[in-house]
């Protein structure tokens, strides 16, 4: 997910990795999240969750075995989705 680019502002020395989440898992991401957590977002930060929850597992599986403490930013709300109809069951 993103606009195709690296902004050329971006310091890529800052940045430890860069995790990517296809589009179909960021939107089921999105309807778990409102679905059992009660938290409307969007494909954005259902892509953030999935990617928080994935670097979480690998600092717990590669350090000494305490649960990591990992924050992310839920970047918008799924109020724009819901006419696309994302929140609808696939099936």
């Amino acid at each position: 997910m993103g606009p195709g680019f690296v902004s050329e502002n971006l310091d890529r020395e800052l940045l430890d990795g860069v995790e990517t989440v296809p589009l179909p898992e960021a939107e089921a991401e999105c309807r778990r999240l409102a679905r059992e957590e009660g938290i409307f977002v969007g494909q954005s930060s259902g892509g953030s969750n999935l990617a928080a929850k994935r670097v979480a597992r690998r600092l717990r599986d590669d350090g000494d075995g305490e649960e990591p403490f990992v924050i992310t930013v839920f970047w918008d709300s799924g109020e724009r989705y819901v006419s696309t109809g994302m929140f609808e069951d696939p099936e």
